[in-house]
């Protein structure tokens, strides 16, 4: 039976009888190999992108090229190197782009950078070439700008880094922690973006130049100008040598107990010593001395008081002499 079989499917074929699913496989195989393939079409960019690329173009020329760094783990050690063919021109190029001369600097600060990237114990270079072009893009001048560049590139990795575990806190102390240490490595790292700004404009001078125009017959004066009013020895300028008014007013004249000198804080109007050392101090004289009412404490009740001492006084020696 399956020699009968084969034996008709090979008549249908040398026939033409074949199956069409396969006679209409080999059509497509043909009619593929004779059509001419038809280029995709370039993409044509707008006014707008063309103006983009043109600016980017021009950003990157200014900008100092610097390779990037390849990282090798030898031994469970890393080895940094430069994504050049030259190495020693690969320096040149990173020295240039962070303002320094010395290359031991330069090989410190890429350590430490490697160091502030660790993932773990293993270095990695996407990490380590992004903070290195951190440093870069703040444009370094001096070995100073460079090491603050270095600095500011580590706290906005630990910035980041706390943000991301501040998204993923499981309970409040977790909270607590991350925010705090976040809150504090951004003040760090706008505070260094200050000291930054004062590094770089210290002792320059700016300079304003105005235009002034006089008519005929009129005056102009050059320079600054001073209006009336105000304390006129603040306008000298001179703070620290200032004299006001309460630094004039008479000295008071009682002796502090504890440095034994004369107190010379200003003295009350119209009395010689200060508040402290008995400037309208005591009771308040009339009505509103509460101790007035019942009388004790009166001209006449002292008077009073000391007549009777005198007669008591009196009455002891009287009674010592009738009885000797």
């Amino acid at each position: 039976m399956n020699q009968n079989s084969t034996a008709g499917a090979r008549a249908r074929r040398g026939a033409g009888h074949e199956p069409k699913r396969k006679r209409a496989r080999e059509d497509r195989m043909t009619a593929s190999r004779t059509t001419p393939k038809v280029p995709a079409k370039v993409y044509e960019p707008t006014s707008q992108e063309m103006t983009a690329l043109e600016a980017q173009h021009a950003r990157r020329q200014k900008e100092k090229n610097a390779p990037r760094m390849k990282v090798e783990m030898k031994g469970g050690a890393a080895s940094l190197s430069f994504e050049h063919e030259d190495q020693g021109i690969a320096g040149t190029l990173l020295m240039e782009a962070i303002g320094t001369a010395d290359f031991e600097f330069v090989d410190g600060l890429l350590g430490q950078l490697a160091n502030a990237g660790k993932q773990g114990s293993v270095v990695n270079a996407k990490d380590l070439n992004f903070l290195l072009s951190v440093v870069k893009g703040i444009e370094p001048r001096d070995q100073m700008e460079a090491m603050l560049a270095t600095q500011m590139a580590a706290v906005h990795s630990a910035t980041m880094t706390f943000a991301r575990r501040l998204n993923h806190v499981e309970n409040i102390p977790q909270q607590d922690s991350a925010e705090r240490a976040f809150n504090k490595l951004a003040r760090t790292f706008a505070a260094q973006i200050e000291a930054l700004k004062r590094y770089r404009s210290a002792g320059e001078q700016t300079v304003r130049v105005e235009h002034v125009t006089v008519n005929d017959g009129g005056q102009a004066i050059v320079g600054n100008v001073t209006h009336g009013g105000g304390h006129p020895e603040k306008a000298r300028g001179n703070l620290m040598n200032t004299t006001y008014p309460f630094q004039k007013s008479p000295r008071c004249t009682a002796t502090s107990k504890r440095t034994r000198k004369a107190c010379q804080a200003p003295a009350v109007n119209g009395w010689t010593v200060c508040r402290f050392h008995g400037a309208r101090g005591g009771a308040p004289t009339g009505k509103g001395n509460g101790m007035y009412r019942h009388g004790l404490y009166t001209q006449q009740a002292a008077a009073l008081n000391s007549r009777l001492s005198d007669l008591q006084r009196e009455s002891r020696a009287l009674l010592r002499r009738l009885n000797p």
